[in-house]
């Protein structure tokens, strides 16, 4: 007798473990519906309203500034610069000149499939070359080369024919965080 209430028992806890484990099946269930309906409504409001997400609450001066280096070798941070300015979803290749003086970047890019003309171009890769010169401390020239516009084309910069035009040493732009704003800000840089 004691071993039948013993077998009993058992089975009493076997099938309320049982019964458990379902109802933590459904709640785990019921949990994910829930995380993917959140997903789904969040989906609507930012991807089909046609509103950009939440604004990031980094300036385009933060933004930059994380990829400020003294080397144009330091790949990883020149392609993240790159991949912040205008028209870097345009880009297509990044060349580094990296073995001996004047070192350099050489960036191409495709406007097949952008309406923009030469001349709304230009001045947005004169402040391009601003502000990596400014960030990238040993940068001595830059090239832009464009593809699909009415003729291919090509924009150089040196560092010293920046420098000329500015009212103070690149170096001095780049001392904090503070002073880089102010060099967009006068380059009206979005």
């Amino acid at each position: 007798m004691l071993n039948q209430n013993h077998l009993l028992w058992g089975k009493e806890k076997e099938t309320t473990m049982t019964g458990l484990f379902s109802n933590n099946l459904q709640m785990k269930l019921i949990t994910g519906l829930f995380a993917l309906l959140g997903l789904f409504a969040g989906l609507l409001i930012y991807g089909l309203s046609g509103e950009d997400a939440p604004p990031s609450s980094s300036s385009p001066a933060e933004s930059l500034w994380k990829y400020k280096t003294a080397y144009v070798g330091d790949n990883s941070k020149v392609i993240n610069l790159l991949s912040h300015l205008p028209f870097a979803d345009l880009r297509r290749e990044v060349s580094l000149q990296t073995q001996q003086s004047p070192y350099g970047v050489t960036v191409q890019y495709d406007f097949s499939k952008s309406a923009m003309k030469k001349t709304q171009i230009e001045p947005i890769f004169h402040n391009n070359a601003i502000a990596i010169f400014a960030l990238i401390g040993n940068a001595d020239q830059l090239t832009f080369k464009v593809q699909g516009t009415d003729t291919p084309s090509e924009y150089r910069y040196n560092r010293a024919d920046i420098q000329q035009a500015l009212d103070k040493d690149l170096r001095d732009y780049v001392k904090d965080l503070s002073s880089f704003e102010n060099l967009l800000e006068q380059l009206n840089y979005r």
